[in-house]
């Protein structure tokens, strides 16, 4: 992963990583371009140490604008936009509000609740 890191990219252009998960990006004028180019290098460099892109995965999201009508892709496959995508376990979400993420919180705290309530309660499969 440190090889990506290592990968000069533009000016107002960055590259995360936490483990084997990446985010690219970019910022100022003619970002989809600076995007497209950043994409480019990356690919190239992914394939030159063996490493395999996840494209399923793989979306892009935009702040503070509508969905471009401009693609992105990786060797040959679009880059779906979206307005919402879980990264790291969270949900981020234009325009960062974190309702998707919250939600997730409640719902599955909501079924956990519920299955210790089956479970403790003392008639019908307790365990007391």
């Amino acid at each position: 992963m440190e090889e990506l890191l290592n990968i000069p990219l533009e000016q107002g252009v960055q590259l995360l990583c936490y483990a084997d998960d990446l985010v690219l990006i970019t910022t100022g004028q003619h970002q989809l371009t600076k995007a497209q180019s950043s994409l480019d290098l990356l690919h190239d460099r992914c394939v030159q140490l063996g490493l395999k892109i996840n494209f399923l995965k793989t979306k892009g999201m935009i702040f503070g604008k509508h969905t471009p009508d401009q693609m992105l892709s990786m060797s040959g496959t679009d880059i779906e936009w979206v307005r919402c995508h879980q990264y790291l376990g969270v949900f981020v979400d234009y325009p960062l509000t974190f309702r998707a993420h919250v939600t997730c919180l409640r719902d599955r705290a909501f079924t956990r609740n519920r299955v210790m309530h089956a479970i403790t309660r003392l008639s019908g499969g307790g365990l007391l």
